[in-house]
């Protein structure tokens, strides 16, 4: 059998029928299940039914079409940013043995072979990989920066930023502020 090898730009994967074909099923599931979800009677336990449950703060839902928003940005966006930060993660546990040893430490003593497996409560439980991975996401935020827009005025101090205002979060900077940090470069899960 032969093995047919297709490249695409980018450009051409985004006017490709198969990319818009795959969007547009990613929001009929998204539109079907969060029906389902909204009319059952059990909710289940997961992201699409944090989703849709009111905020307990404001008591407000979020509209159908802000959870299929959500959903989208997950499916298109989430992959990458998982897999930049697993491998920045790895990269750090190669050079600092000591954080590795702890780490390996700490899962050893939750899954104590190598059939286990762990569960939602198990991983939560361990701190010390919490802290690693948080670390991990200091170092190397997988958004560098975030725009918000402004649905209302504010006053920060002496400065007043009108409603619609496009404000830039410089997540990277943040990070690495000695302001804010003792050794910003240092990675340090401590």
């Amino acid at each position: 059998a032969t093995t047919e090898i297709y490249t695409l730009s980018l450009h051409d994967a985004l006017r490709s029928q198969q990319f818009y074909q795959a969007v547009d099923n990613v929001i009929n599931f998204a539109k079907t299940s969060t029906k389902k979800r909204r009319k059952s009677k059990q909710p289940i336990d997961d992201l699409l039914q944090t989703l849709i449950q009111k905020n307990e703060k404001t008591g407000s839902e979020l509209t159908e079409k802000e959870i299929i928003g959500n959903i989208i940005t997950l499916v298109l966006a989430g992959h990458e940013t998982s897999t930049s930060t697993l491998s920045n993660m790895f990269y750090y546990l190669a050079k600092y043995p000591t954080i590795q040893a702890r780490l390996q430490k700490e899962v050893d003593s939750f899954l104590p072979n190598e059939s286990s497996v762990p569960d939602y409560e198990t991983l939560h439980k361990m701190n010390y990989l919490t802290a690693v991975v948080k670390e991990t996401l200091r170092m190397h935020p997988p958004v560098v920066l975030i725009a918000r827009e402004l649905k209302k005025g504010i006053k920060l101090d002496e400065c007043t930023l009108p409603k619609n205002s496009i404000v830039l979060i410089p997540t990277y900077s943040i990070h690495r502020d000695a302001d804010i940090w003792e050794e910003p470069l240092t990675f340090n899960p401590d």
